[in-house]
């Protein structure tokens, strides 16, 4: 079993949609709200979460088994699909979408040198004005203090433990390792995934090379701004040209 149809048992236990998440993302409506797309959707809270305030929502992810459960928790007006980010442009025709959210550290689970293509894939699909939100990890924190473990989840039915090995910890690639304990069965389930981190001043300069233009940088969904110790990088901002 791969880690995302393991994660997809547990995954509305331990990544609930905050409220201050839903709140930031509500401070990024465009005026215009026909129709958004959330890539690396998971089980489809993010989507139907946006739903609430747009025509339309779709939400694609490469894990069959986390769309299956999105695909049975959607709403009326969102879909769900089985679409790799990097084929953005077969998926949606150009300047489809007046918003483009692409969280939960999905971004760095492609190569850094396919990052640039997803970013202008993102650019074609946004109406002119239309609005993005990427969010992945402060991996300059990461790598710069050799972080090793994420914060333990410890909810009543679960627990979540992500760690990465210092081993395999470096510029080009990261090993994300998790483990799963279910408290009622006592059973425990170790899964390992690989990502490719990007640091903020990179990921900068992809977006401004994709030709969006970012006009927000936060390190945490209640738009504080990115310091050393912050868990999250977060950009927003809009399609101009």
């Amino acid at each position: 079993m791969n880690f995302y149809s393991l994660l997809s048992a547990y995954y509305s236990l331990v990544f609930p949609l905050p409220q201050t998440t839903k709140q930031f993302l509500q401070k990024q409506f465009p005026n215009q709200r026909l129709r958004a797309l959330d890539i690396g959707c998971g089980i489809g809270d993010t989507g139907n979460f946006l739903a609430d305030s747009f025509q339309y929502v779709q939400g694609i992810d490469v894990s069959e088994s986390m769309v299956e459960l999105a695909k049975h928790r959607k709403v009326i007006n969102s879909d769900y699909y089985v679409v790799d980010m990097r084929d953005l442009a077969l998926f949606a025709q150009p300047q489809t979408y007046d918003l483009v959210t692409c969280m939960g550290n999905t971004l760095v689970h492609v190569p850094q040198d396919e990052v640039l293509k997803v970013l202008v894939n993102v650019r074609e699909i946004l109406q002119l004005g239309g609005r993005f939100v990427i969010q992945i990890l402060n991996y300059d924190r990461i790598l710069d203090q050799k972080i090793t473990e994420l914060p333990l989840i410890n909810h009543p039915e679960v627990e979540f433990k992500r760690s990465y090995p210092l081993e395999n910890l470096s510029e080009h690639s990261v090993m994300f390792v998790s483990d799963i304990t279910d408290k009622k069965t006592k059973q425990k389930y170790t899964s390992s995934t690989t990502l490719f981190p990007i640091r903020k001043e990179k990921l900068l300069q992809l977006v401004e090379e994709a030709g969006l233009e970012v006009d927000g940088v936060y390190g945490s969904f209640d738009m504080q701004t990115t310091q050393i110790q912050s868990f999250a990088l977060i950009l927003t901002g809009s399609r101009l040209k």
